[in-house]
């Protein structure tokens, strides 16, 4: 079928005897035939050309004879004029289009050369308001509205797998936001907005066309399963049931001195190589530092294993998560075996000087510094298709068990990933000081945002599902090594979402209580401007004393997102683990799978890729 192609397009070129493109085409044409692959040719390039090299041979026409035509031209003692040569023309195009329109390659071809083109956007724009009064908004500026080719995956080197070609995608690069920018008035804003909204569809464009719930979200039990077990302790009362609560203890060991009272010198504890915490933990090395949290590695002199030591900033709100969290570790540690079910293991717990620790077992680099490192050294992704399968598997056979709890992590992100074997890439879940269980009051801050559930940032119910979303975003992050959703702010993130794996759900747009924070009537994403770097929180907290309230620009910018797909942003034509991460990202988080449930996706299940 290559062969005929070709050969259709050759004869083309040849009857009108375009000698320097056919020689020029020759070239191309025996590339396609040596790698079966479509080559960037121009078609309509080609007959302009033609058009051009006629009246060429019309003006010489007069004065020697007319050049050999295709056999089916009738033959003519006198130059064609240009009426009947621009018969010829259509007839000849006609026949070869209709000859080729059942060739799937020769389609493949055209696709492949047809480009996106959009006439560029201008820089500004002006719409007129109710009075006709002309309003100007500023566009940013784009140096390119053309599509741009999937390059093949060798992912894709499998027997029975179609390849996509010809993905459209506005995006400019990885740094791109992923939206244009309409920047207006506070007081145009009604107005413009409303015909920003009819230039660009909306409220339709915003929203999937007849959205059905899934299966609906059934509130959850409020008490745990039966069956589940709980750490012992030595206190005879507990636990205890009381007005339907069950009340429980667990005992807390205070490392002190002796011969010594009072506060000590500083709030900060001192991290010191070789100096030994409460009188068994030797400190090796520094391994890092989080919001509330320093951990660093220490040789247990009572084992002489190695260990990793997380010590808690010494304050009221953060020694009181991290109860929770000592809580929820030993809760979990109690209910299977951490090693199968790839989670963290704790060893032990206390407090001592002013401070609480938590001694866990000592992983290496988390997904992020291993993936940066390699990028920083100029090294390809460490992450190749069989390693990210591997990591997927795991985490959600630990997400499944953590499930299984009616527990919710809540901050699944690539640094919450650590491995614990570079060799064998397997890896472990960590960091569950923010995790809650599935009848806890919900709040709408949690999660990182590169990484929340819509349902979250909507102001809907959620449940385990959002952290289904959270490995959606990490394994796209893990093929590209770019955040998949980054954004400057949360409208921004909203935009990206929208751009990427939309529309939205028309019922998520109805029920969000904070949906009215983000769009307006019309779907449309606005962001209002303050005076600090544009930056706002607004519709994040429920608590008032903690909302915005510096001074506002009076500027607002409307976010109209720009067309993509997620194909084009993960740069592979891999339909496993394209549909893998699509399922995942699912807006309707009752239609993204459950841990078990995506544990039997073809990805993880049926494809097979080499280290």
């Amino acid at each position: 079928m290559l062969t005929e192609a070709c050969e259709a397009i050759e004869g083309f070129l040849e009857g009108f005897g375009m000698t320097r493109t056919l020689a020029s085409f020759r070239q191309e044409a025996e590339q396609i035939r040596r790698t079966e692959q479509p080559v960037q040719v121009d078609l309509a390039q080609i007959v302009n050309r033609v058009m051009m090299a006629k009246y060429a041979r019309e003006k010489e026409a007069t004065h020697r004879k007319a050049p050999a035509a295709p056999a089916d031209f009738k033959k003519k003692v006198r130059p064609y004029t240009q009426e009947e040569t621009e018969k010829i023309m259509e007839k000849l195009m006609l026949k070869m289009v209709e000859k080729l329109s059942g060739n799937r390659v020769f389609q493949r071809l055209v696709e492949a050369t047809a480009g996106f083109r959009e006439p560029p956007r201008a820089e500004s724009e002006t719409l007129h308001d109710s009075d006709n009064q002309s309003v100007e908004i500023s566009l940013p500026s784009r140096a390119s509205r053309h599509g741009k080719q999937l390059k093949k995956s060798p992912s894709l080197a499998r027997e029975g797998l179609e390849e996509v070609v010809g993905v459209v995608d506005d995006y400019t690069g990885e740094d791109d936001p992923g939206y244009d920018v309409y920047e207006i008035g506070e007081r145009e804003f009604r107005e413009v907005s409303k015909k920003i909204a009819q230039k660009y569809n909306y409220p339709q464009a915003a929203m999937a066309k007849n959205t059905q719930l899934g299966e609906p979200q059934k509130e959850g039990p409020q008490k745990l399963p039966a069956g589940l077990r709980f750490p012992e302790h030595e206190d005879s009362f507990y636990p205890i049931e009381y007005e339907d609560v069950v009340y429980d203890c667990f005992n807390l060991k205070i490392i002190f001195n002796r011969e010594k009272t009072g506060f000590e010198d500083t709030k900060e504890f001192p991290i010191l190589i070789n100096n030994v915490i409460a009188g068994r933990y030797q400190q090796v090395q520094f391994l890092g530092s989080a919001a509330f949290s320093k951990a660093i590695e220490v040789l247990d002199l009572e084992t002489d294993q190695r260990y990793c030591m997380k010590i808690i900033e010494n304050n009221k709100d953060y020694f009181d998560q991290s109860i929770d969290e000592i809580k929820l570790l030993q809760f979990i540690n109690h209910n299977g075996d951490v090693h199968e079910k790839r989670v963290l293991k704790m060893y032990d717990f206390f407090y001592h000087k002013e401070h609480l620790f938590i001694v866990t077992e000592l992983l290496k680099d988390n997904l992020y510094e291993a993936y940066k490192m390699c990028k920083e050294l100029g090294q390809p992704n460490c992450f190749s298709m069989a390693r990210i399968q591997r990591v997927c598997r795991q985490v959600l056979v630990g997400l499944d068990y953590i499930h299984s709890l009616r527990l919710i992590h809540t901050d699944l992100k690539p640094e919450n990933i650590l491995l614990e074997d570079k060799d064998t890439f397997s890896v472990k879940v960590i960091d569950f000081g923010s995790s809650i269980f599935t009848h806890d009051r919900l709040s709408p801050y949690i999660q990182t945002r590169s990484y929340r559930a819509p349902e979250v940032i909507l102001g809907l119910k959620y449940d385990c599902r959002i952290d289904i979303w959270s490995l959606g975003c990490i394994a796209a992050e893990l093929h590209t090594n770019h955040v998949l959703f980054h954004n400057d702010s949360i409208q921004g993130y909203l935009a990206r979402v929208a751009s990427i794996v939309g529309p939205w759900p028309e019922w998520m747009l109805k029920d969000g209580k904070l949906v009215s924070n983000f769009m307006t009537k019309e779907r449309l994403i606005f962001h209002e401007l303050f005076d600090d770097n544009g930056e706002s929180n607004q519709g994040v907290y429920e608590n008032s004393e903690m909302l915005d309230c510096r001074k506002k620009t009076g500027l607002i910018q409307i976010f109209v997102p720009k067309k993509t797909t997620l194909q084009a942003r993960l740069h592979t034509a891999d339909p496993y683990f394209i549909d893998f991460v699509r399922c995942m990202l699912q807006i309707d988080p009752s239609k993204r799978p459950s841990a078990r449930e995506a544990l039997e996706h073809p990805f993880l299940t049926e494809a097979r890729y080499e280290d």
